[in-house]
């Protein structure tokens, strides 16, 4: 989904990738390509954009957390951790990993997702109760701190998906990124200017 518009590639690249008669690259040069345009794909769209992969404060915001719980999260999601490209900085996880992890916690401690409502509270409600603990509080004029689900790019930080909270904004982010959300805030200031 991060790459669902290939025609806006320089037409150039995709003459050599394609192999077109007067683009004559080799094997090894197509390979190369390939290799940087998936990572450049990788480092400034699925990093940025979260979705498949969950950064730290991303992986806070998904269980509607404050980031200040990493360590606590880092220790339980262990299973979870992405080891590959660009994983020397900042801890990263796959969110399918994640989502089995909270799927088993639930069954283990009997957290029905139907008492929530939404997917945000109900992470929050399964950590806890895998950590036996209650979950720090972010700062939120609207929720009190609890709610999340959802990461804002562009703010950097965790949103929920009421309505006064943010937005979908889907020609803001790439279609992959489905851990994201516009904070709204930020939404109603920009759009208007962007012309979006």
């Amino acid at each position: 989904p991060y790459l669902s518009k290939p025609g806006l590639f320089n037409s150039s690249l995709l003459d050599t990738i394609t192999g077109r008669e007067d683009a004559k690259a080799s094997e090894a040069e197509k390979t190369r390509l390939l290799t940087y345009i998936l990572g450049h794909v990788l480092a400034n769209a699925v990093l940025k954009y979260p979705g498949p992969i969950l950064a730290e404060g991303p992986l806070c915001a998904y269980v509607a957390t404050s980031s200040e719980d990493i360590e606590k999260l880092a220790g339980l999601f262990e299973s979870a951790r992405y080891k590959g490209p660009f994983d020397d900085g900042e801890r990263l996880f796959w969110r399918e990993d994640v989502d089995i992890a909270v799927e088993w916690f639930a069954r283990k401690f009997k957290v029905e997702d139907a008492e929530y409502g939404s997917f945000g509270d109900y992470h929050r409600a399964v950590i806890e109760k895998a950590l036996g603990g209650s979950l720090a509080k972010r700062w939120c004029d609207r929720c009190g701190g609890i709610k999340g689900g959802f990461w804002c790019p562009f703010t950097k930080r965790t949103v929920c998906e009421r309505s006064d909270c943010s937005s979908t904004a889907s020609s803001w982010v790439p279609s992959g990124a489905y851990a994201c959300r516009v904070e709204r805030d930020f939404f109603d200031e920009w759009a208007p200017i962007l012309g979006l």
